[in-house]
């Protein structure tokens, strides 16, 4: 998450002041994982016997030296302001916890009480924000230009040709976007002669925000179709999960295919038709869904197994620390009530 290189990510690294908290796109999400990535290195140097001031400087430091290989090595990524205080106040959680596990771990009746409220309060607020931030929001977007099999920073050029273009029913070209682009639920189409694998991502339409990121990008990538669409999560610089449709089987370059994707609420469904078939994922996002709001380890969502796993394992979190706090609540109450 802080170290690999993103080579198409360079223009905006470049364009990020080093003063910035929360930068990017993804600036919330990247705030909250660099809290999380530095928790347990805190928690280490607490349970190594470390004192908290030279604590704190070894993890500025080690926060430093990352940011400066980011800064002046590292492709695609930037050194701000933002990823300091983050990994700062990770690592200082991380030794506080570790210091006062016993606490944590073992409260009384009124420590786990309050756990219990809090962990379920934060629980019921995420999965509230789930629904509403998991739905298309073009609204709250500015855009600049449709372009169809654009040239992109770091990534190959789409190697077919992009026959048709269109957003709720309007047709686009390489052209500025008019302010009266449809906005709301989303329906977009392309229509392409397919050119064969790619070797990486490669955009076949896309419309651009002021900012430079895309705010409807349909790629290649390898041999399926990849489509990334603003939506309030981006507007609260939360991660916004990309819908992936594997191409129809049998398709062989040069065969014309009709790709469809339509997000309503929170109804999702990308469909690619060819004269040889055709392949289709749709789902629904769910208040469970929270993870997919932070989650930087699954780039395309295909509602399949994949999801299925990551939601599983999000939702047994919550309930594993909220049953443990439930449990200690009451067994400290039972042992109240039992003693004479």
């Amino acid at each position: 998450m802080t170290l690999p290189g993103a080579p198409e990510a360079a223009p905006a690294a470049a364009r990020t002041p080093w003063w910035c908290v929360a930068c990017g796109s993804i600036g919330t999400a990247d705030l909250i994982q660099n809290v999380a990535l530095f928790l347990p290195f805190g928690f280490a140097l607490a349970s190594a016997g470390m004192r908290k001031g030279a604590a704190v400087a070894l993890i500025v430091a080690l926060t430093f030296g990352v940011e400066l290989l980011q800064a002046s090595v590292i492709v695609g990524r930037d050194a701000s302001l933002g990823d300091v205080l983050a990994n700062t106040a990770g690592g200082v959680l991380g030794w506080i916890a570790a210091t006062r596990r016993r606490q944590l771990l073992t409260p009384g009746r009124r420590g786990a009480l309050a756990a219990v409220v809090a962990i379920g309060a934060a629980f019921a607020i995420v999965a509230t924000m789930a629904t509403g931030l998991l739905q298309p929001a073009l609204s709250l977007a500015e855009y600049t230009r449709a372009r169809m099999a654009p040239t992109v920073a770091g990534r190959p050029r789409f190697g077919g040709e992009v026959l048709k273009f269109s957003v709720n029913g309007e047709t686009y070209a390489d052209r500025d976007v008019p302010r009266s682009l449809p906005r709301g639920d989303i329906e977009a189409e392309v229509t392409l002669t397919w050119p064969g694998r790619s070797k990486g991502t490669a955009t076949i339409a896309r419309i651009d925000g002021l900012s430079g990121d895309a705010v409807l990008s349909i790629d290649q990538r390898s041999t399926s179709i990849r489509v990334h669409a603003f939506s309030h999560a981006s507007a609260w610089r939360l991660r916004t999960p990309m819908v992936d449709v594997p191409i129809p089987p049998g398709i062989v370059a040069g065969d014309t295919v009709a790709v469809r994707f339509n997000w309503q609420g929170t109804d999702v469904a990308l469909v690619a038709t060819s004269s040889r078939g055709a392949s289709r994922t749709a789902g629904r996002y769910h208040p469970s869904d929270g993870w997919m709001l932070l989650n930087p380890f699954t780039g395309g969502l295909a509602f399949d197994r994949r999801r299925t796993i990551w939601t599983v394992i999000w939702v047994l979190t919550w309930s594993a620390a909220f049953g443990w706090y439930l449990w200690r609540a009451l067994l400290s109450t039972s042992t109240a009530l039992s003693e004479p």
